[in-house]
């Protein structure tokens, strides 16, 4: 199955934030940034064979919202949690389909070191951690269809991402980061662990709530 490529998408806009149009960031303590995004990066699963379970990735796309939380005007508090899908479909020379389907959620909590740049635009940075937990589903392969254990995976992160600043209270918002963890999978007596990473990235809008 091909991957998806890795989100260069954020890297673009990372680029692309320093030619904002003219507006004013204030960013005090109490401050509360909201932001719904569309999120891309790896995913883990295992597959049962041979009476073992064998760890696989694959990319995913998902869907979500992130929070900060000011304390003064350069620390935040972000969490953050998406819902992740992936589809394929193959079809036969006969016309007959068969799919694989990814279904996950993830929750990240950090801290985030926020500079601003000129009036209109701002840059940040920060670690953070990760839950994350998903399977996936083969239909068509087999008679009936067949979903692979969960996989749950805790994760350390870092990342770095910029806002640009349109209006008083709004603007657009992208990063990119890696993440490294612990992954583990169990069934009917099979148990897998592996030690995961990779890049993840995001853009969206984000709202100026609070002060």
């Amino acid at each position: 199955m091909p991957r998806l490529p890795r989100p260069v998408f954020a890297l673009v806009f990372l680029a692309a934030v320093v030619v904002s149009a003219p507006a004013h960031a204030t960013l005090d303590a109490g401050t509360l940034l909201v932001a719904p995004t569309v999120n891309a990066g790896s995913a883990d699963f295992v597959s049962a064979s041979g009476g073992y379970l064998s760890a696989y990735d694959h990319g995913e796309v998902g869907f979500g919202g992130e929070a900060w939380y000011f304390l003064d005007d350069a620390t935040a508090v972000a969490v953050a949690g998406t819902v992740g899908r992936f589809k394929e479909t193959n079809t036969n020379a006969a016309g007959v389909d068969r799919w694989y389907t990814q279904h996950s959620f993830s929750a990240r909590a950090g801290v985030d070191r926020v500079l601003q740049y000129r009036q209109d635009a701002l840059f940040y940075f920060g670690p953070g951690v990760e839950f994350w937990r998903g399977h996936s589903t083969f239909e068509g392969f087999d008679p009936i269809a067949v979903t692979t254990p969960d996989v749950t995976r805790l994760s350390v992160s870092a990342r770095f991402g910029g806002m640009m600043v349109i209006g008083d209270r709004w603007g657009l918002v992208g990063h990119l980061g890696w993440r490294a963890g612990y992954a583990k999978a169990e069934d009917a007596g099979m148990k897998t662990t592996w030690f995961p990473n990779g890049f993840e990235g995001g853009a969206g809008f984000v709202v100026a709530l609070g002060r």
